[in-house]
This record gives structure tokens, sequence and C-alpha cells, in this order.
């Protein structure tokens, strides 16, 4: 995953994970995230993640709110 700062409390974050279920089978999932740090401890983001499997797909978004310790 690469997370990146692009100013006035934003950060943008993109990653891509493969898992190998068994040989010439994998899952492809890719993640995106837009974040807003609105005091030093606590960020709000939300988060979108698509998965592929060999015959399904699937996609999920979040929200979530972080405390950074």
């Amino acid at each position: 995953t690469l997370r990146r700062e692009l100013g006035n409390n934003i950060e943008v974050a993109a990653g891509y994970v493969r898992s190998h279920v068994s040989p010439g089978v994998h899952n492809d999932a890719w993640n995106a995230e837009l974040a807003y740090n609105f005091t030093k401890n606590y960020q709000l983001a939300i988060g979108y993640t698509s998965e592929s499997a060999v015959s399904v797909g699937q996609s999920t978004t979040s929200a979530t709110l972080r405390y950074n310790f």
C-alpha cells in the first residue's frame, strides 16, 4: 500500500494484493482510500476495495474513524 499526504490534512492511499489459492488459482484485490485528519489524533477515511477471484468479483465501500497513537 502506498500512502501520500496531499496537504491541508488530506491523505490518499492505494494498494494491490495478489494471493495464490492453489496452482493456477489466485485472487486479486486493489484498494483506494481518501482520508482527512481533523485533529492530530483522529482521521476519517472513505475507502473502496475491489476483489476478483477466478469466477467471483465483489467490491466494498467503507468509512473508518482512526485514532493515531
